[in-house]
């Protein structure tokens, strides 16, 4: 016994009886490939970023990997859109070479670079990198600030999930 309910076979050329195919659902956390610099290993989206969407970022960052903190544990968490320097006006490549003429710029007072807040432990910039050899690199980058007063030094915390080193420029 055949069946003659049979489907009919797909045709070549792509007629009425072909369906388009199916596109594939972009994660809300995939990043845009095209401002993604594989030469320098930089995610170029943060040079158009303002202070409010940097903010924004991180705060969705901070959900994402902070999946069992309560929203006040989150609101805690989260930077201030005030605490973020406006950098969308630097024009040059944002990579280590330039670091610290990036940081010159933005500084309020580029004088205060090369010295150290009176109180010690009360560093006045902090760069955070995700990875031990980068905050090597990131150290080696910005040890022109460094002087007879400050120092610029890490430090490492390995207790949270993606660890942290902060280089800061601090007393001796």
């Amino acid at each position: 016994m055949s069946n003659t309910k049979k489907r009919a076979a797909p045709s070549q050329e792509g007629g009425e009886g072909q369906k388009a195919k199916k596109q594939k659902k972009k994660s809300a956390y995939q990043v845009d490939e095209t401002l993604l610099n594989a030469e320098l290993g930089i995610n170029e989206s943060f040079a158009v970023m303002d202070n409010q969407l940097l903010a924004d970022y991180t705060a969705q960052k901070i959900s994402r990997f902070g999946t069992d903190l309560s929203p006040v544990e989150l609101s805690d968490l989260s930077i201030s859109a005030n605490a973020i320097k406006d950098t969308t006006s630097w024009t040059q490549p944002r990579a280590l070479d330039n670091l610290p003429a990036f940081l010159e710029n933005f500084a309020e007072r580029p004088d205060r670079l090369f010295t150290a807040p009176k109180v010690k432990g009360a560093p006045h910039t902090i760069i955070v990198a995700a990875a031990g050899l980068r905050a090597a690199d990131v150290v080696r980058a910005v040890r022109k600030f460094q002087g007879k007063e400050s120092t610029v030094s890490k430090l490492v915390s390995f207790q949270s999930s993606p660890f942290l080193l902060l280089v800061t420029f601090s007393t001796l």
